[in-house]
């Protein structure tokens, strides 16, 4: 397949795949298991200590990713659950199941947002290296939750609230030992609510 063909399965722009080639790409090997998966053929696992660095891949059957997932934008920063994320680091794009996106949340792509998170401020609801799906549509608090949140500082995963007749911002957390806060609309920007999350057995 084309260069251009290879990205949009894989979700990355063509001069991604143009610098893999031409071997200028160092973190290439982040995109290796969807390559594999767009040319029909999983990797089941590394081999370090082998020469073939892609290891054994089993029989299996081919899924062409533009049908069964979708890109979805990576934050390219972690958002706290105690401390807060920079906004540093480089754009990236995962692939999420189309049925989850397009059946399940009635949304397209663009309206979703992928964000890892670290901290233990939101235990038990969300652990430490959890990775959430926030939906970008839904940003009024006016039911109450947790929300993906931009301050002037970074990002954060916070419940949120509203009080004093809707003029103030209640953004707590669901560990007891972290302080809440009472902020404006202006002090904090609500990006939206966590609607799916993927965590490590």
């Amino acid at each position: 397949m084309t260069q251009g063909e290879l990205a949009e399965r894989i979700g990355v722009k063509q001069n991604t795949v143009s610098d893999m080639e031409a071997g200028k790409l160092k973190n290439w090997p982040l995109h290796a298991e969807k390559i594999m998966r767009a040319l029909g053929k999983p990797r089941s696992f590394f081999e370090p200590d082998s020469d073939d660095h892609l290891g054994a891949v089993p029989d299996f059957p081919s899924v062409d990713p533009a049908i069964a997932y979708v890109p979805v934008e990576v934050l390219p920063t972690f958002a706290g659950m105690g401390g807060r994320g920079t906004g540093d680091g480089d754009p990236e794009v995962a692939l999420v199941s189309r049925r989850l996106v397009e059946d399940e949340l009635r949304a397209r792509p663009a309206d979703l947002l992928l964000v890892n998170v670290r901290g233990p401020s939101m235990e038990p609801l969300f652990l430490h290296g959890d990775q959430l799906l926030i939906d970008t549509r839904d940003k009024s608090p006016t039911q109450p939750g947790p929300f993906a949140l931009l301050f002037s500082d970074g990002y954060a995963i916070k419940d949120v609230a509203w009080i004093e007749r809707r003029t103030l911002l209640r953004i707590s957390s669901r560990n007891a030992e972290y302080p809440e806060e009472v902020l404006t609309p202006e002090e904090v920007q609500i990006i939206g609510r966590p609607v799916w999350f993927a965590r490590r057995l």
